[in-house]
């Protein structure tokens, strides 16, 4: 589902003379999935890894998903983009998220899964409200890649 708004996001961003970030390897994605069950304790959805077989995070109209590590913005030697597990390390830092997984952020909202419900949802970044309860990690990230399209 997310691939075809992914394809537009790549014909906006080279508009402008932007381009997506380069694809993850194979190999770089099976240590990520190691790392995560290790370090987060939780195994990433098929769908997060699919992704970033076609973008290694995204960086895209005031929304962020993590890559598979901090890496450099391409095209700007000033901005990265935070990799996931070490997001994920800093959110732990706060009792709040201990049971919390974020794959994503904006101005106002994190895409999160919650470990204790066992549900995807988009909460308010300050209080952690949920704003909504999502069904999948692939309906989650067409939404949140939806309500940035410009």
């Amino acid at each position: 589902m997310f691939k075809k708004i992914l394809e537009q996001i790549r014909e906006e961003e080279e508009k402008f003379g932007d381009e997506l970030q380069p694809p993850c390897s194979k190999e770089s994605i099976l240590l990520l999935n190691k790392e995560v069950n290790s370090k987060l304790d939780y195994s990433i959805p098929v769908q997060y890894n699919e992704f970033l077989l076609i973008t290694n995070g995204l960086d895209y109209n005031g929304l962020v998903i993590y890559a598979s590590e901090r890496s450099t913005l391409i095209g700007y030697e000033d901005r990265i983009i935070e990799g996931f597990i070490d997001a994920n390390l800093v959110f732990r830092e706060s009792e709040l998220f201990e049971n919390i997984i974020v794959f994503g952020e904006s101005d106002n909202v994190l895409y999160i899964f919650d470990k204790t419900k066992n549900k995807y949802r988009v909460v308010d970044k300050i209080s952690l409200d949920t704003v909504d309860t999502i069904k999948s990690f692939d309906i989650l990230i067409v939404q949140a890649l939806e309500m940035h399209l410009q």
